[in-house]
């Protein structure tokens, strides 16, 4: 068995202890310090399941052998040990070991009792027939008497030393196998009740075991009774004594070496005889297969050379060949000597062991400082600068460049608080241009307060001072980015690493730079590098993933670009398992899978990242991307909630947008225009916003959302130069709008004219509906009668609010009109005679010319209100029967 199934028997066995099952624990506890008897550990947690003090004690003295300094088990055997002496025992383990060479019984095969040796029989006798022994001389030279049981066991072996192989614990040899099997049968055999213990000989039941190592459970190692083995000790001494080894010379035996018919010979010479049989089989039939082969090829007329034929080989003769211009003669010098770049030396990252960005500068090296710096580091801004302002006092004297130093960290701090102003208040009453600390201090504070102008020209001079200042030159390289000129930005932060190539700061920083300047591949290299020297560094993993998402949106071909979105989930996935918690992860995870098609486990990864609260830095961004897909998915109210919990925590133009689209979708118009109003208030020229402001207005009045002032709120703004100004897609609206707007004053004409503009650019129900109410007011019925139908036809599909008041002003009008009565013609009917008589014609009866119906007053136009009201249907007109349909079509 080996060292893993021994330690796997001892954890078995070390939870069955702890599960209370001291039972099986013991028996898994036994095998284990069978197999390997130094194990310190078997025998301490044997000691816990055994059943017996003696047992326990044994156990004890066996840890004191192979470790004698152990505390607990000296502790154990002294409690024991007075334990039992406070119940009168006798503080004995079990019955000592056996020794560790098995007796001649054990290796001996079973013999007949006649055949037995006398020392066989003389164990088996009584203590009745055995004379006492006398008492031996001292010094003698016999086999020393037994040690009394009271005397302690034997000092284990002495501890190990450093450097001294330790010996092996598996693989022990037999003897100590039967050693541990004796003893480990002893331990597990159970005393019967009312029978006393042997101290007689071993009585096996079955006979001898085959072989040394026992198998099952075995009786008890019996007590031999100290009279009987001193009365066979002077026997046994006797026969020890009168042995005498024969002389080899003295046999007469004569050795010679056999040469035949030796043990295996027989079979070897067999199996080689069969395996040449088999090979010559072998060779016989590939031959034969081959000479097949070549008669069924000869025989088709195809000849086969088993050897090659000699044939002229041609002779190559050099030919010239005419070059224009000067031919070139090859020179071992290359005309541009290429210098070797160095590969960089980075050492790789543990996520046990993290290695901190150096800072600088370090300031003085004192503990006040260090601690400083350690809580800036973390983020505990007060505390580090409670540290910092007393070493500060510490140099207000000096004011040397350590004093500068501590100043620039401070002014890190309040920047990190967000108070930007104290900062620049601290500098302003130390200045020092000629410091590099002072001006890389001010670059930070000047780009907090947004003054990026003053920010550059403080970071050029500070990177000149010193190029390690880092800050500084990220600080450049924001204010480049901002202004679009990538190449100054890459090439402050390429000098500032070349003095600290491994700075995280710098390279996530290049990474920025590279996404903002349409590299996704090379900003992809920085982020991998900076994971390489901090494995578990969160910017870069945000970094990485953007690069993989902005490298997924750059391909062309959908297939190509569903499988750069899979890359970028795994990367994303990898950043999870970092930072499971992390919002923002999640929200990379979204947009990754919305790339590749998965809404659904999108909308999940979304959910996910909003599970810790709208308190995160990251909230607005998921609820902004979670309304995104939602209003992609035709889910307008889920998709305007989002949006509305994402313009509450960031007010952005693109939230604002795709809240105007939500809420126009839902039909809740007045959100629509709040958001428009903020869009108005961002870009006042935009004169698609101002269109599509007079659409929301037209629509929320006729939902009856506001009232008629706050509708004509812009009639003021549609004129003719404004018209012109817009485009046909925004033109529509605003004729539109100009068209209700003069339909309200009672302008029909004007009204009718607009209308009908905008109906020539786009079909659009609520043109329709008020050129024909224009219509109707100017008592153009036909023309009113084919908008109304247009309105109601369609209206059913789009459901105008104003449908069914449509509906009943054209049955208005269709009565109104005047209907045509067809008349029958006389036509001559053949008939089946020859001769060709023609039959009279009945005469139609007359058609009743219908009663004249009274033309309906004139219905008031609402005020206050879009929806005018009912007008009653006349009563008896019979509908017409020929009303021509419209033809035009949206």
């Amino acid at each position: 068995m080996s060292d893993p199934q021994v330690e796997e028997l001892l954890q078995q066995g070390i939870e069955l202890a702890k599960a209370g099952d001291a039972a099986h624990a013991r028996t898994l506890l036994r095998e284990a310090v069978r197999l390997d008897p130094n194990s310190e550990k078997g025998w301490m947690w044997l000691t816990s399941v055994v059943e017996t003090d003696q047992e326990r004690l044994y156990c004890l003295r066996k840890i004191l052998q192979i470790n004698p300094n152990n505390a607990n088990a000296q502790r154990g055997i002294k409690k024991i040990e007075a334990a039992i002496a406070a119940q009168g025992l006798q503080s004995t383990p079990p019955s000592a070991l056996p020794p560790s060479t098995p007796s001649p019984s054990e290796l001996a095969p079973p013999q007949s009792p006649s055949g037995q040796s006398g020392i066989r029989r003389l164990s088996e006798a009584r203590p009745s027939d055995v004379p006492p022994p006398p008492s031996p001389a001292p010094g003698g030279s016999g086999i020393k008497k037994l040690r009394p049981l009271e005397e302690p066991l034997p000092p284990g072996p002495p501890p190990e030393q450093p450097g001294t192989p330790r010996p092996q614990q598996l693989g022990t040899s037999k003897s100590q196998t039967q050693e541990m099997d004796a003893y480990l049968t002893q331990l597990g055999g159970e005393k019967a009740p009312g029978k006393p213990a042997s101290s007689g000989r071993l009585q096996t039941p079955g006979g001898p075991p085959k072989s040394g190592r026992l198998s099952g459970p075995q009786p008890p190692v019996p007590v031999v009774d100290e009279r009987t083995i001193n009365g066979i000790m002077p026997q046994v001494e006797n026969f020890l004594s009168s042995y005498r080894e024969i002389p080899a010379a003295d046999l007469p035996v004569q050795w010679i070496k056999k040469s035949r018919r030796r043990a295996g010979e027989t079979s070897e010479t067999t199996m080689r005889l069969r395996l040449g049989a088999l090979a010559v089989a072998v060779i016989g039939v590939i031959g034969f297969g081959v000479v097949f082969l070549i008669s069924q090829i000869s025989a088709g007329g195809i000849n086969i050379a088993f050897w090659s034929t000699p044939t002229p080989s041609p002779t190559a003769t050099a030919t010239l060949t005419p070059t224009l211009g000067l031919t070139n003669t090859p020179s071992p010098t290359p005309r541009v000597r290429v210098q070797a770049t160095a590969t960089p030396t980075f050492r790789a990252g543990s996520i046990y062991a993290r290695t901190a960005t150096p800072v600088f500068p370090e300031g003085t090296r004192n503990r006040a400082m260090a601690e400083g710096l350690a809580l800036l580091s973390v983020g505990k801004f007060e505390e580090a600068l409670d540290k910092l302002e007393s070493e500060r006092k510490g140099l207000e004297l000096a004011k040397n460049e350590e004093y500068f130093e501590i100043l620039y960290h401070m002014a890190q701090a309040y920047v990190g608080m967000g108070q930007p102003d104290r900062a620049l208040t601290l500098l302003n009453d130390n200045v020092n241009p000629d410091s590099g600390a002072y001006r890389a201090a001010l670059a930070s504070v000047y780009y907090a307060l947004g003054d990026e102008t003053r920010a550059l020209t403080e970071a050029n001079g500070a990177l000149r001072e010193d190029a390690r200042f880092f800050s500084a030159a990220v600080v450049a390289a924001k204010v480049y980015t901002s202004q679009g000129d990538f190449t100054s930005a890459r090439r402050a932060l390429n000098t500032a690493l070349d003095s600290s190539p491994t700075n995280l700061i710098l390279l996530l920083e290049r990474a920025r730079v590279q996404i903002a300047a349409g590299n996704p591949a090379s900003a992809l290299d920085d982020a991998q590098l900076a994971l390489y020297l901090d494995p578990i560094n969160n910017a870069a993993f945000i970094i990485r993933s953007e690069s993989l998402l902005a490298l997924a949106e750059a391909q062309g071909d959908s297939q190509a670009r569903i499988q750069s979105y899979g890359t970028a989930v795994l990367a994303v996935q990898e950043y999870l398992l970092h930072y499971p918690g992390e919002p923002f992860a999640w929200y990379l995870l979204g947009r990754a899978r919305e790339g590749e098609g998965n809404l659904d486990l999108a909308l999940n990864a979304y959910e996910q990242g909003l599970a810790g609260g709208d308190d995160t830095p990251s909230a607005a961004a998921i609820y902004l991307a979670q309304g995104r897909l939602l209003l992609k998915a035709h889910r307008y109210r889920e998709a305007q909630a989002a949006l509305e919990r994402a313009n509450t925590l960031d007010e952005t133009e693109e939230g604002r947008t795709l809240s105007l689209e939500a809420a126009a979708s839902t039909g809740d118009y007045v959100t629509a225009l709040e958001d428009l109003r903020f869009l108005q208030r961002r870009n006042p020229d935009d004169q698609t916003l101002s269109a599509r402001k007079l659409d929301l207005l037209l629509q929320a009045w006729l939902e009856s959302r506001i009232d008629t002032a706050q509708f004509r709120e812009e009639s003021a703004l549609v004129t003719d130069n404004y018209l012109n100004a817009l485009n046909a897609q925004d033109r529509v609206a605003a004729l539109v709008y100009r068209g209700v707007v003069r339909y309200e004053d009672n302008q029909y004409n004007a009204a009718v004219t607009d209308l009908s503009a905008a109906l020539a650019l786009r079909p659009s129900a609520p043109a329709y509906y008020f050129r024909a109410r224009s219509a109707e007011a100017l008592n153009q019925l036909p023309q009113a009668a084919l908008d109304y139908q247009w309105v109601v036809f369609w209206g059913r599909l789009e459901n105008v609010p104003y449908l069914q008041e449509a509906e009943a002003r054209l049955n208005a009008v269709l009565s109104l009109l005047p209907t045509e009565t067809p008349t029958l013609t006389p036509t001559n009917t053949p008939t089946s005679t020859p001769t060709r008589t023609p039959t009279r014609t009945p005469l139609p009866t007359r058609t009743p010319i219908p009663t004249r119906t009274p033309i309906p007053t004139r219905t008031p136009v609402p005020t206050r209100t879009p929806r005018p009201t009912e007008t009653p249907r006349p009563s008896a007109t019979p509908r017409p029967s020929a009303t021509p349909r419209p033809t035009s079509a949206p």
